[in-house]
């Protein structure tokens, strides 16, 4: 585990079947790519957000010409339109050809779900949960270790959601996990405010609704002691 790391932990008790197992494992480990698909599409935003900020930069130390200049003028125009819509459609193109070259040009970052599914082909952004120990007795129990931030992030979303009552889950359990869903990530190399509310797609929220639910399952049935009581305790 490296210094970027930080664990989460379950505590178990009586008797666990396979099945038990993973289930509990595959629930972990879909709400942390859930998560992950968050930072990979910052990720994805960032780059392409600064490789056109450079392109712009170059452009304008050699546009000279006013006719050249006035077609930087258009193409800086459009693409800040393009970063106040954050993101949503493909790099615009006016009727013009391109004064400089658009990296990624046409190519729309691909939708949240596009990427969970294919999740394996972003591990060199964010790595795969990996299992860090396991105690099968009674008491015994799971940690899991991944990126600290989106570690930190799911953690908090276990406290907040079994810590309200039941008729406040009932009401807005599905909104507490789309706050979760939110990044908070300020892109230096822009002028714009920080990104306060990437887009949550709703079936990524039930992902995670539902594996909240077969852990909430798991509690009932005696396997599982309350989640929130322990995601930091490794154990023994």
């Amino acid at each position: 585990m490296t210094e970027s790391d930080a664990i989460i932990c379950f505590s178990t008790k009586g008797q666990w079947t396979a099945r038990d197992v993973t289930s509990l494992v595959d629930s972990v480990s879909e709400i942390y790519d859930v998560f992950s698909v968050y930072r990979i599409t910052s990720h994805l935003q960032r780059i392409q957000e600064e490789a056109l900020l450079h392109s712009l930069e170059i452009y304008e130390k050699n546009a000279k010409h006013t006719m050249r200049f006035e077609w930087y003028r258009l193409w800086q125009d459009l693409l800040e339109d393009w970063q106040k819509s954050r993101y949503k459609g493909k790099i615009p193109f006016p009727m013009l050809p391109s004064p400089f070259p658009i990296p990624g040009a046409g190519k729309e970052i691909p939708e949240q779900l596009e990427i969970f599914e294919n999740i394996e082909l972003y591990r060199d952004i964010v790595e795969e949960l990996r299992i860090d120990r396991i105690h099968i007795a009674s008491p015994g129990g799971f940690s899991f270790s991944g990126l600290g931030d989106i570690v930190q992030q799911f953690r908090e979303l276990i406290k907040d959601i079994w810590y309200r009552n039941k008729q406040e889950r009932t009401k807005g359990e599905l909104e507490i996990i789309k706050q979760y869903l939110r990044i908070d990530q300020e892109f230096p190399n822009s002028n714009l405010p920080p990104v306060s509310a990437m887009l949550v797609d709703r079936k990524m929220g039930k992902k995670v609704h539902a594996n909240v639910e077969n852990m909430r399952r798991l509690e009932r049935e005696g396997k599982l002691l309350p989640p929130p009581e322990y995601v930091d305790k490794r154990p023994e």
